[in-house]
């Protein structure tokens, strides 16, 4: 068995088997070359790390650059690892092992004081992540509320040929930058990772509601309304924007990340569902002599947005 970079791999739809076992993920080599293209994050990388068996992949763990605000505003960077996967008939072989020590050999020779990755506490790979040093940097609050429409209000129908006007990047980046003061974390965006967000998520303009000062993003799925983001300088454009959301949704409306404290907040006035643990989180390995909270106080931020 041997370890290869993911650009050093010769059949890389041999990828497809192990990634659908492990998250369901079906794609073909040429989706996920567009995938890797999209992802400012991935540039200059190998992309990941694969134990190939004869021509076979039978492991995997991916990585990218990140990067975080500390406590002290100034630009951290970061390992990021994603795509952690063995097959089934290769477990209990110590190939997710070797691949995560050479990860983080990759982001030792970057300088990198820490490494990061998002997972759930409730898979059985949780416990390899203790094993190499990672911690919970931070669990994800979340937000659900049942939305009841008025009998026999008729829906909004759709108008042929309406063009919904086109987004402003910089007012968004404008509204998340000053959101974000304060805040340590993935927290570092310009326009150009908007663009990437974009691309990767298939978010139109449809998918936003941007007011004077904060807007929100949200998707659609089977009636249920999903939150991923939502960035407002006030109680009041929050609750502005909760009203506007909750007009478009259908049956329920969620929001699994709610790292801010005043949008929790304000879920938890407006009556929703409120639980401040998750199964799911970010976790954070130091990879010298630093410690996650030294570096990031108790002020780390993310959203759905930024997940990886």
């Amino acid at each position: 068995m041997k370890i290869l970079t993911y650009h050093e791999l010769d059949e890389k739809e041999t990828l497809i088997p192990l990634m659908d076992q492990a998250f369901r993920w079906i794609f073909t080599p040429e989706q996920l070359e567009r995938n890797i293209k999209k992802d400012a994050r991935l540039r200059g990388t190998p992309v990941g790390y694969a134990a190939v068996e004869g021509s076979r992949v039978v492991g995997f763990v991916g990585v990218m650059d990140l990067r975080t605000r500390n406590l002290e505003g100034e630009t951290e960077p970061v390992g990021g690892v994603w795509g952690v996967a063995t097959l089934p008939s290769h477990v209990k072989r110590k190939i997710a092992t070797n691949l995560m020590k050479k990860a983080h050999e990759f982001f030792r020779e970057k300088g990198y004081r820490f490494a990061f990755l998002c997972t759930s506490r409730v898979i059985v790979a949780y416990a390899l992540y203790r094993k190499f040093g990672y911690i919970d940097a931070a669990s994800f609050p979340s937000a659900y509320k049942l939305v009841t429409k008025p009998k026999g209000k008729h829906k909004t129908k759709h108008v042929a040929g309406k063009k919904t006007a086109s987004l402003d990047w910089n007012k968004i980046l404008e509204i998340y930058n000053k959101f974000s003061i304060g805040k340590t974390g993935l927290v570092i965006r310009d326009k150009q990772y908007l663009e990437m967000v974009r691309k990767r998520e298939h978010l139109r303009s449809a998918n936003f509601i941007v007011l004077e000062d904060g807007y929100a993003v949200f998707k659609k799925n089977r009636g249920i309304l999903e939150v991923v983001e939502i960035a407002a300088n006030s109680k009041e454009t929050t609750k502005k924007l909760l009203a506007m959301l909750e007009a478009k949704a259908k049956t329920v409306i969620c929001d699994r990340m709610v790292l801010d404290s005043i949008t929790f907040d304000v879920y938890k006035a407006l009556g929703y569902h409120v639980e401040r643990e998750s199964h799911d989180l970010i976790m954070a390995a130091p990879l010298e002599n630093a410690e996650f909270k030294q570096v990031y106080g108790d002020k780390f931020h993310m959203t759905n947005l930024d997940m990886f």
